[in-house]
């Protein structure tokens, strides 16, 4: 293992994301501030929804997985105003290489057949995510879905993906993924800093804070 090399960013998750405003009391049909998962399998391998162009909604089979959240439910200055407008995303996973042959292509100018294929999965995604959630159906006011070529476009990352780096061995044994940079007292904060043991979702200063003081800033705070 060549620890001076960037570590390999394999198996990296791309999403298709709906973005959704409804109109109504959504709590009433379910939503709520928790994010919420539906599996439509018991293999924990499968999570990537095998979409493919040129496949009405009506053949596209169903993703293994939806992740669903009410971003205007977590914000408790959110006013929905008189007409209750609140916003929700559904989320799947989906293969890269079913959007790389535009990805040469202009955002909003992607050609027919790429408009077609998102109006297929926006059609199929909602179809699937009313299924577990029916009484949102009818406050359903917009909806816009974004694929691996939205992230692609927008923040580059390898191959529209999400979620930064792969935690295998040869990621954790970079050294160039460390909070000490190069630079003389110079320190690095983030999440993907520092070892897995440091690593907590919340807390993307721990690392830094632990190669400064010299020691282990997260077990302090962890409690039996």
């Amino acid at each position: 293992m060549d620890r001076g090399r960037p570590a390999p960013a394999r198996r990296r998750r791309r999403t298709s994301a709906c973005i959704s405003g409804f109109k109504g009391d959504i709590r009433k049909a379910g939503a709520s501030p928790a994010n919420k998962w539906f599996y439509e399998t018991w293999d924990t391998e499968a999570e990537t929804w095998r979409v493919q162009s040129g496949l009405g909604a009506d053949a596209l089979p169903d993703a293994p997985c939806l992740y669903t959240s009410f971003p205007s439910l977590k914000d408790p200055l959110h006013d929905p105003g008189p007409e209750e407008r609140h916003t929700g995303e559904v989320v799947t996973f989906v293969p890269w290489d079913r959007f790389e042959q535009w990805v040469d292509t202009r955002w909003k100018k992607r050609g027919a057949s790429y408009d077609e294929m998102k109006a297929a999965l926006t059609e199929k995604m909602l179809e699937q995510f009313f299924r577990h959630m029916p009484g949102l159906r009818g406050m359903l006011d917009v909806a816009e879905l974004s694929t691996p070529l939205s992230t692609h476009n927008f923040t580059r990352p390898m191959e529209g993906s999400i979620y930064g780096i792969e935690p295998t061995p040869e990621r954790f044994a970079c050294r160039w993924l460390r909070p000490r940079s190069p630079v003389r007292n110079r320190v690095l904060r983030g999440r993907r800093g520092g070892d897995r043991r440091r690593h907590r979702r919340d807390d993307g200063c721990s690392p830094a804070v632990a190669a400064i003081a010299g020691r282990d800033a997260v077990s302090p705070q962890r409690r039996d």
